[in-house]
């Protein structure tokens, strides 16, 4: 498994767990050990949109049931 794709199991149990306070561009990089910088050329390169929008993408993809649970 590939650092970006532990990425992206990372921000889909953020989003699962409610726990958006966790899912920004520099606490992802800090957890990671990865320079912001070198985790966003790293993710859009790899997954083909930035890490914002794939976290967009993905909180779209929750019931709203649970969205509404989430704020």
């Amino acid at each position: 498994i590939t650092v970006t794709e532990k990425i992206c199991q990372y921000i889909n149990a953020c989003i699962n767990s409610g726990n958006y306070e966790e899912l920004n561009l520099m606490n992802i990089a800090e957890k990671f050990f990865l320079s912001p910088c070198h985790l966003s050329k790293k993710f859009k390169k790899e997954v083909g949109i930035g890490i914002k929008e794939y976290i967009n993408a993905s909180s779209n993809r929750m019931p709203p049931h649970r969205r509404a649970k989430a704020s």
